[in-house]
């Protein structure tokens, strides 16, 4: 994945054996309830995280984006 300007994000579902590697485009939040809790990749990657092959690889696409409810979520890694 190239680097570019901005914020980078692993963000894994455990409990989907999901991995998410993308832009962290933005990160939305009502600090009152946890399922309005959400973050935007874009040009993402997702793994199985048992057997690390990939499931969808839109890292050269940055119109394709997914939206990740932070209610599921069982760690964050923010790197540049």
């Amino acid at each position: 994945m190239d680097s570019k300007d901005g914020l980078w994000a692993r963000v894994y579902i455990n409990s989907e054996n999901i991995m998410y590697m993308g832009h962290a485009i933005t990160f939305t939040s009502d600090l009152n309830i946890i399922d309005k809790k959400e973050i935007y990749l874009t040009n993402y990657i997702s793994y199985n995280i048992s057997s690390g092959e990939g499931i969808d690889n839109f890292s050269d696409e940055a119109n394709n984006g997914v939206w990740i409810s932070m209610a599921n979520v069982t760690r964050v890694e923010v790197f540049k």
